[in-house]
């Protein structure tokens, strides 16, 4: 797979049609074939599975999360296993007269958000969303790894298909988080009338998610799993997911219909994936001479000090750390430190915001509680004057306190009734109402 071409494959290229095995191709040949026309695979070929054991076993569900996202359509799929498999996945089977175009655009309503995204690789329509931290190199897919074949997996060992989720990185491979797209990345899926669950696979996942307002489920990274728990293997790992709350999935008490292969059959870019190990044209990616020349701890600690406000300025938290101001004025540029400060800010300030909304709340209903508890004594003790007859009420008083009553039990008591036939009743009977309505609570309750 060309280079330069992997970060553009999710969603962008032509829809696929995934048509049954050994059925004609219902598509004019590829030289003649307009535009609008989607490319064409055979079901065999999308849900050919090696060996759990083989090296090309993440490559097959790579090469199926690649597919979904394009928005196929299936067509003459006859194999009832297989017709239902892409069904819970969500797939639209078609006949083959069928509008291929249209009906890929009625079935996967979120797809054109998804390109202008182009961000992450998986179904328009997931039941689940793995955000995942960061890739090694620009060009590699989230979890095109060994990690990410223990995901696949684990996902496997809770009941759930790859062609029913949702892979994506939180933060690009320089780690600057991706916090405005990963917000429309959930606009565009939540907009479903069934929208689906998030999960964090790391911590710079996780402050992701919650920056941009997403509601998700912490787990544990897969690569963190495979090395600190790998007796337990990747159905550990979904057991870990499923006890943070993530329901079984649709397969969890039977098999999910595949096609098994020896060997994967070569395919057409972008379905040519045949490993998980990614290693870039001439080795592994280098660190910058600015990354190299800067003492990766003493970096981060200027990191958080600068974007929590801890120092004031670069130039304090570099010296603060005993690091060359130049070189972390060039690495907090390129890396994009000041946005990151100012998102902290923000949410810093709706946190305040809402601690004093909290506290202004409290206080008024305070000193609600106290006007009601004097409002209350001032009426016991006039009801034991008005029952003695040591108080003849003036009639200013009489209308000075029927005010009074109608103000506090108006919610309740006299709800449809005048102020003129609030006046009209003895005193002494609307000092009796208000004090029941007192003890019920003001609101009624």
């Amino acid at each position: 797979m060309p280079p330069a071409k992997r970060r553009h494959i999710a969603h962008r290229a032509p829809t696929l049609l995934v048509f049954g095995e050994g059925e004609p191709l219902p598509l004019p040949p590829p030289g003649i074939r307009p535009k609008n026309i989607p490319t064409a695979m055979s079901v065999t070929d999308l849900l050919a599975e090696p060996n759990p054991r083989d090296g090309q076993w993440g490559a097959a569900c790579l090469r199926r999360c690649i597919a979904v996202s394009t928005g196929p359509v299936a067509c003459s799929v006859h194999s009832d296993s297989y017709r239902r498999r892409l069904e819970t996945a969500g797939w639209f089977v078609a006949d083959p007269e069928a509008d291929f175009p249209n009906a890929a655009e009625a079935c996967w309503p979120a797809l054109p958000s998804l390109a202008r995204l182009a961000l992450g690789v998986g179904s328009p329509r997931p039941a689940l969303v793995f955000v995942g931290d960061a890739s090694t190199h620009a060009d590699q897919l989230p979890f095109e790894s060994r990690s990410g074949t223990w995901l696949f997996l684990a996902l496997r060992a809770m009941g759930y298909d790859e062609l029913s989720c949702y892979f994506v990185n939180g933060l690009d491979h320089l780690r600057r988080r991706r916090t405005k797209r990963i917000a429309e990345l959930g606009k565009a899926f939540n907009a479903d009338s069934n929208p689906p669950t998030w999960v964090s696979l790391s911590d710079g996942a996780a402050e992701v998610l919650t920056a941009a307002k997403i509601p998700h489920v912490r787990g544990m990274s897969p690569a963190a799993h495979k090395r600190f728990a790998y007796a337990e293997g990747p159905a550990g790992l979904g057991a870990k997911l499923t006890a943070l709350g993530i329901p079984p999935g649709p397969w969890a008490d039977e098999q999910i219909p595949t096609a098994s292969v020896k060997k994967l059959e070569p395919l057409p870019w972008p379905y040519n994936a045949t490993s998980m190990h990614f290693r870039p044209p001439g080795g592994v990616a280098k660190l910058r001479g600015r990354d190299r020349a800067i003492d990766p701890v003493k970096r981060e600690s200027a990191r958080r000090m600068f974007i929590t406000g801890e120092a004031p300025t670069l130039s304090a938290a570099a010296e603060a750390v005993g690091v060359d101001m130049t070189k972390l004025r060039q690495h907090a540029k390129h890396n994009g430190w000041a946005a990151e400060r100012e998102e902290h800010l923000l949410n810093v300030t709706e946190r305040v915001k809402e601690r004093a909304a909290a506290a202004e709340g409290k206080a008024m209903a305070n000193a609600r509680r106290m006007s009601c508890a004097l409002v209350e004594g001032g009426l016991v003790s006039l009801l034991r004057r008005l029952k003695d007859k040591s108080l003849i009420p003036t009639p200013g008083q009489v209308e000075s306190f029927s005010r009074v009553w109608i103000t506090l039990s108006s919610a309740v008591v006299l709800e449809t009734q005048e102020e003129a036939a609030a006046k009209a009743i003895p005193l002494r009977e609307q000092a009796r109402m208000v004090l029941e309505q007192i003890e019920r609570g003001l609101g009624g309750a």
